[in-house]
């Protein structure tokens, strides 16, 4: 099962958490899904690190 993971920043910069996204390999196993999913991703880590005062990953 393909799994992307990425790091969730708080105010000084530090990784504080993480967020993953997993998915069987019928729905994740293409070349483009795979970018389009961490696409999303990371700008998902990128919005909940803002609300925590990180303004390095936006």
């Amino acid at each position: 099962m393909p799994c992307i993971t990425t790091g969730i920043h708080n105010h000084l910069g530090e990784v504080v958490a993480a967020i993953n996204l997993s998915g069987p390999d019928a729905v994740m196993d293409s070349v483009e899904s795979q970018a389009r999913f961490r696409e999303a991703l990371l700008l998902t880590a990128a919005r909940i690190s803002a609300e925590l005062g990180d303004w390095t990953t936006g």
